[in-house]
């Protein structure tokens, strides 16, 4: 017996789906009735299909949690993370009461999504939502470990610099760890003169321009490898130039308190900075 189209139809996961695919759909679906306290499927178990729930309410447990974590009702859809991600079940789902669900299986659910990359996305990103509803934690640990990864492959960059050069891997991903990327484009200004004191600049592409607004002439060009804006934040003072672009530029910017934990956590680095500045104060 396949499912009525009037429930395909009614699906927020298949809504966007055309009719004559939701009918072919409809066939595909394989129906199940379930009892109370039925347990449809089972944390750690592999996945190799989803279901829609036709009638009925079903509750989520998840292992350590002293109660459910969800409920689901008709018109909702479950068991879809092992089969997008290729993960064991991230939880279980129980029946409260008797239920009617409709089974797609792994196989027809990629092949009828990946058709469909527009709504895959789709499904991935609310996929995602629900995974780290489900497992921040580990979530979290990922994100963790691609956040170090790059910090990684950016601390190797600024071993490669010369003001860094000899500054252990360690203390470099520490740094990398605390910056952020700009990119900018040709003639961009990146701070005003007078202007408060926020971060502290790695210049890692391009060239950049320090311009004295008052004299109206510009002192000199910083080039890939240099560093600037440290002295406003060593001195807390306002910028005493203009620093402007001029081609496109890769920079890395310290946040103002960052760069206060990086100068009183790393000696090392507080040093280079520091000298840094004071042969920047002897030129002017």
């Amino acid at each position: 017996m396949s499912a009525p189209l009037a429930f395909v139809k009614s699906v927020a996961l298949l809504k966007d789906f055309d009719t004559e695919i939701l009918e072919c759909l409809a066939t595909l679906l394989v129906p199940h009735q379930v009892e109370d306290q039925e347990i449809v499927i089972e944390e750690g178990q592999a996945g190799h299909s989803l279901f829609f729930i036709a009638d009925g309410v079903f509750e989520i447990n998840k292992r350590g949690k002293p109660a459910p974590i969800n409920q689901l009702k008709r018109g909702d859809y479950f068991g879809e993370l092992g089969v997008l991600f290729h993960e064991p079940r991230s939880a279980s789902v129980r029946a409260i009461g008797p239920g009617q669900i409709y089974e797609l299986s792994a196989e027809i659910f990629r092949e009828l999504f990946e058709a469909h990359q527009e709504i895959m996305d789709e499904v991935k990103k609310e996929a995602r939502k629900r995974k780290y509803f489900l497992n921040p934690q580990q979530i979290r640990t990922n994100a963790n470990t691609i956040s170090r990864m790059k910090a990684k492959i950016l601390a190797q960059k600024l071993a490669s610099l010369d003001l860094f050069r000899e500054i252990e891997m360690d203390i470099l991903i520490d740094l990398a760890l605390k910056l952020n990327k700009e990119m900018t484009r040709k003639n961009q200004i990146i701070f005003s003169q007078n202007d408060p004191a926020k971060a502290m600049y790695i210049l890692a592409k391009g060239s950049v321009q320090v311009i004295d607004e008052e004299q109206q002439s510009a002192l000199k060009t910083l080039s890939a490898g240099d560093i600037f804006g440290e002295m406003a934040l060593i001195q807390e003072s306002r910028r005493n130039a203009t620093l402007q672009t001029l081609d496109f530029c890769e920079l890395y910017r310290l946040d103002k308190a960052d760069f206060k934990a990086v100068i009183d956590t790393h000696p090392e680095i507080a040093s280079k900075i520091y000298q840094v500045a004071k042969q920047r104060s002897t030129d002017s």
